[in-house]
């Protein structure tokens, strides 16, 4: 009795035999030394070509802020849509209103605090180097002369 599942096996030919490049890794620290490095992996070289400039984290401060404006945007046109949604259909869509409200108040939220937080790293960060005015520089005041002086102590 035979079934209907059953999957018969034979030999490949020679040419229709995968081809190895090299041979297979008998050790796990083989495997590890043939494995590409985290800089030669595809992925890696993926996120390294220009195509991806919309993708993954802004480059500068400019770009994080149009990016955290656009965000809120979304936010916005997506809160009004279910308001409308919601007071022409009812049902669901106002309970879809509340959640979108909620995220949106959340992102509000944390787009302070990120404001704050940044505002008070910068009154307590100084500068390891003054600002570079036209005032002609301050006059460098010397060590006092008791440090100047050589004591070799005889």
């Amino acid at each position: 009795m035979t079934s209907g599942n059953v999957v018969q096996l034979r030999p490949l030919d020679a040419d229709a035999a995968p081809q190895l490049t090299r041979p297979l890794a008998t050790s796990a620290t083989a495997y590890l030394e043939d494995a590409p490095m985290a800089a030669e992996s595809i992925l890696h070289q993926a996120w390294d070509t220009s195509d991806n400039a919309g993708l993954g984290m802004p480059t500068s401060t400019s770009a994080a802020r149009e990016r955290r404006r656009h965000v809120l945007l979304g936010f916005s046109g997506i809160a009004a849509m279910t308001l409308l949604l919601a007071l022409f259909a009812g049902g669901r869509w106002v309970a879809a209103h509340v959640l979108v409200d909620a995220v949106m108040l959340g992102y509000v939220i944390l787009l302070v605090r990120h404001r704050q937080l940044m505002a008070d790293r910068g009154a307590k960060v100084e500068p390891i180097r003054p600002p570079i005015t036209d005032q002609a520089s301050t006059p460098v005041q010397l060590a006092p002369s008791y440090l100047l002086r050589e004591n070799t102590g005889s």
